[in-house]
């Protein structure tokens, strides 16, 4: 398994009656699965949970339908909620899927489905040669420019922002995109150090949040404390005055 496969968590996004169901039409479309296999991708885990306690619990909660030969998550915050648990059959990995997807899981509903791409220890399995080392050099590649990328963007909102006039209401950006409650709460300690803090706001999903101060002098202090604060690697907060 190559420990970072490319599934994404789905966001979730809020809709009128209208466009529901201008969407339900849309979705009336033949769904797309992935072809069964050993591997299964499960999300919506509980990320308030430590990893390797997790591991053990997916671990006893699977190996009731089958041998499991890996299971896999991450600690990188973009890869945080999702594992991926590699059964020795797909007849078990499919059993297990019936049997699981929807179950209650540290207070979180599971969503399980089988993973898009079959897992390193499956491919070696079947004499396929997997070249881990050029892997990680491209995914390292690839995460660099990201971040170049994330670092461009921000410079050139910073610069937008430069003629906002000091207001009580701040905007925070280059937020990772986590489960909203964890990031509020993130979010509400650290603004919570600085005097006049009223209220966080999130917006899901799109890595920012408005942070509101009693009055433009508190709002100032608290941006010019925390302005490139890391909230997580490569994720310096940008905060400036909203419009």
């Amino acid at each position: 398994m190559s420990g970072e496969p490319d599934q994404e968590p789905t966001k979730e996004v809020p809709q009128d009656k209208e466009t529901a169901e201008t969407s339900e039409k849309k979705e009336e479309k033949p769904k797309v699965e992935a072809t069964p296999k050993e591997t299964l991708y499960v999300n919506n885990l509980n990320e308030k949970v430590k990893l390797e306690e997790l591991k053990k619990a997916l671990y006893t909660l699977f190996a009731q339908y089958g041998t499991i030969l890996e299971v896999v998550a991450c600690k990188s915050y973009s890869l945080r909620g999702q594992a991926w648990i590699v059964f020795d059959s797909i007849t078990e990995a499919s059993t297990a899927m019936q049997k699981l997807n929807g179950t209650n899981f540290y207070e979180k509903e599971l969503r399980v489905q089988y993973a898009k791409e079959k897992s390193d220890v499956i491919a070696e399995r079947e004499g396929v040669h997997v070249d881990k080392e050029t892997r990680r050099t491209e995914k390292r590649k690839k995460r660099e420019f990201e971040a170049e990328e994330r670092a461009k963007k921000r410079r050139a909102l910073a610069k937008d922002m430069l003629n906002n006039d000091p207001n009580k209401l701040l905007l925070v950006q280059n937020i990772p995109v986590l489960d909203p409650s964890i990031v509020h709460d993130m979010l509400s300690t650290l603004f919570g150090q600085y005097e006049g803090l009223l209220e966080v706001r999130m917006a899901p999903g799109h890595g920012v949040a408005f942070v509101e101060f009693g009055d433009e002098i508190q709002s100032a202090r608290a941006r010019e404390g925390l302005q490139n604060f890391q909230i997580a690697p490569e994720f310096p907060l940008s905060v400036s005055f909203a419009k």
